[in-house]
């Protein structure tokens, strides 16, 4: 009944960033503790996709840490270099560097880092990661889109580089 509730809700928006918007930002009294709480999602996956690299590999380990470490790297420059280029407002009015989520796409990258490693891994991993992703807009530093559009590149990031550095 609430499922039904909540999408009868966000069907009834035109824009579905307005909706999130209303819907799932925080208080604002409490938004701190969700950006803190993205922060540290997103910390956890980043250093223990690479920490978990690290002990696990026993073949070829240094080239597949350096191919997490480049995979984050490169996702990190080309969230950066979008962010510039497209200029988006936050929800917040703090910055124009909205578009897309940073924490969204390196969090994602990460579950998928340690998803290809170690299938018992993948929910928890990418669970934390839709959870960072979910506190990003939380905290109102995140439009709906912009947290979709990060698990999307972050998700592909993770499939593709490391495979194009661990061959090369």
């Amino acid at each position: 009944m609430i499922l039904l509730a909540l999408l009868f809700s966000f069907t009834a928006h035109a824009n579905p960033d307005d909706w999130a918007k209303e819907n799932l930002a925080w208080d604002i009294e409490r938004r701190h503790i969700a950006s803190t709480a993205s922060d540290i999602g997103l910390f956890s996956l980043v250093g223990g996709s690479i920490i978990y690299t690290a002990i696990n590999q026993k073949e070829k380990r240094w080239q597949h840490v350096s191919g997490a470490v480049a995979a984050h790297a490169l996702n990190q420059g080309l969230n950066q270099a979008v962010k510039h280029l497209v200029g988006r407002e936050r929800p917040d009015a703090s910055d124009n560097k909205s578009f897309y989520s940073g924490h969204s796409s390196s969090s994602a990258l990460s579950g998928i880092l340690l998803c290809k490693q170690n299938r018992k891994l993948c929910g928890p991993a990418l669970g934390l990661a839709g959870l960072t992703a979910y506190l990003r807009v939380g905290a109102n530093r995140h439009w709906l889109s912009d947290i979709g559009i990060g698990l999307m590149a972050g998700t592909v990031n993770g499939l593709l580089i490391p495979q194009v550095i661990i061959k090369w």
